[in-house]
């Protein structure tokens, strides 16, 4: 299967400020699934898949803030396999299938870029409906938070993580 008509990936970088942004936007990406459609929040139930930045709103919140650069606090991707291949996977287990590709694609996007580091992330899955043309259809898609830099062994230190190719 051709990779570019699997994935879109929605790249975005969110700025250092004091204003608490940051937990704001992860409470928001714990607790929605779509626009409009909340998720219910269940005592123990972890939302999100910790890859180094944590499991927990406080616990990313504060990572990013360690990891942060001059001018980045994070970066946040969207993850979202194409709804009409998605459909031909059993419903019990695209979950288990978005989440393979997330990291998967986490992994690719990472070595395209020539960083082999292991680049810590963390992601929280979401279900959610189409709109639009089709609407209705189950789209379940990823949101991963990446901090602004990572270590590089040639540097011997963290750097600014920048996706300029």
């Amino acid at each position: 299967m051709d990779r570019k008509h699997m994935c879109v990936a929605n790249v975005q970088y969110h700025k250092p400020s004091g204003s608490g942004g940051s937990r704001n936007l992860l409470n928001y990406l714990t607790y929605r699934d779509g626009r409009f459609e909340d998720v219910r929040q269940k005592t123990g139930k972890q939302r999100w898949v910790d890859r180094g930045m944590g499991r927990s709103v406080p616990e990313i919140a504060q990572r990013c803030q360690a990891m942060s650069s001059e001018h980045v606090l994070m970066f946040s991707l969207v993850i979202n396999p194409n709804p009409d291949l998605t459909a031909m996977i059993p419903a019990q287990h695209r979950e288990q299938f978005v989440k393979e590709v997330t990291e998967q694609v986490v992994d690719l996007f990472f070595e395209a870029r020539g960083i082999d580091t292991g680049v810590e992330y963390s992601y929280v899955f979401h279900h959610r409906s189409t709109e639009g043309e089709a609407p209705g259809q189950h789209n379940p898609h990823t949101h991963v938070v990446l901090p602004g830099t990572f270590f590089s062994e040639t540097d011997d230190q963290r750097v600014p993580l920048y996706f300029s190719q």
